[in-house]
């Protein structure tokens, strides 16, 4: 198979595919363990320039001797924000300290137009559905000062 670092080109039906493995390592760690890795998994695909493949008459995968690497078209940018809520208090970017002691932690993920692409809400922890609204409301507003360059 054609590799491109952690990337492999495999046969999958009649077609072929990259297929990438992502390990995320924190060299240093204060909380939102789950917001970091999104955030890192999206830097390293946008860096990412995969080789074109052909595949051979015998089967045989190659690089195209032709066509230069391209980057990878990724679309939409996430934004990640996890809640911990600790009694009736929702804490938005939660340190180590606060994930440890809060009930339970609810992550949110928003598009750029704050649509809710992903909600990760781990435990046996009951959570109303007016306090994950809150949480979509502070990821909204968190992906707004982001993207205004307010943080």
């Amino acid at each position: 198979p054609v590799t491109n670092g952690p990337a492999v080109v495999r046969r999958w039906s009649s077609q072929m595919v990259w297929h990438a493995d992502i390990d995320v390592r924190f060299v240093s760690f204060d909380g939102a363990a789950v917001d970091i890795t999104l955030i890192a998994a999206q830097a390293a695909l946008r860096a990412t320039a995969l080789p074109h493949v052909e595949l051979g008459p015998d089967g045989e995968v190659s690089r195209s001797a032709e066509l230069a690497s391209e980057r990878i078209a990724t679309g939409t940018l996430l934004a990640p924000l996890s809640c911990a809520l600790v009694g009736n208090a929702i804490l938005p970017d939660p340190t180590q300290d606060e994930e440890a002691i809060a009930d339970c932690v609810v992550s949110v993920v928003v598009d750029e137009h704050g649509e809710v692409r992903g909600l990760y809400k781990p435990g046996a922890t009951p959570v109303t559905q007016e306090t994950i609204t809150r949480c979509i409301e502070r990821a909204r507003a968190a992906r707004v000062r982001c993207s205004s360059g307010a943080l």
